[in-house]
């Protein structure tokens, strides 16, 4: 009786000093136990303990979630979603089978929520500073193919010139004309 008692002990400080929001929902999706951070992010209290999930009030954005909680108490796979919740924090959400080693069969879940609000955000951003990239780099391409392309409307006409066959005047053609199909080359 002891061990079983220091065990609930444990187990009990565990919950209590957790920082990450966790729900306990057991096969019939009742609720039996929440972290504290669960407590203070989705707006449970002591009340919401036994009842369905599909009675608390919380302000997660994922309709879905008891369907979700099935599918991971049928097949005892773990299922993981990304979420918003109503105040536009987003979350990964683990949903875990709870399973009885004995019996090797779900008992209920284990619902984690991670924070990755900042991760969301900075890639948001680097999308953001991606796009940037590519428009300076189509503006300075296009803004290098208009002088190219009015050297090489030069070169067509020096071609044309009535002194265009001495040597000198082939050999200065050629290699203008070579700088400039290198300099197409590294643009495209």
């Amino acid at each position: 009786m002891n061990d079983l008692k220091r065990l609930n002990e444990e187990l009990e400080n565990y919950f209590q000093n957790t920082i990450i929001p966790q729900l306990f929902v057991d096969a019939d999706l009742i609720l039996r136990k929440f972290t504290p951070p669960a407590m203070k992010q989705f707006n449970l209290s002591e009340e919401d303990l036994g009842k369905h999930i599909s009675e608390l009030s919380d302000n997660i954005r994922y309709p879905t979630i008891e369907e979700n909680i099935k599918r991971v108490i049928n097949s005892n796979q773990n299922f993981e979603k990304e979420i918003q919740t109503t105040d536009f924090r987003w979350y990964q959400m683990n949903i875990l089978p709870y399973i009885i080693r004995e019996e090797n069969k779900s008992n209920g879940v284990i619902i984690t929520f991670v924070d990755i609000t900042d991760r969301i955000e900075t890639l948001k951003q680097f999308e953001k500073l991606n796009l940037n990239y590519e428009n300076i780099i189509y503006t300075i391409s296009h803004d290098l193919k208009g002088p190219l392309g009015n050297i090489e409307g030069l070169i067509q006409w020096l071609k044309n010139a009535p002194d265009r066959e001495s040597s000198d005047a082939k050999s200065m053609f050629n290699r203008l004309n070579e700088s400039v199909q290198n300099m197409r080359r590294i643009i495209e």
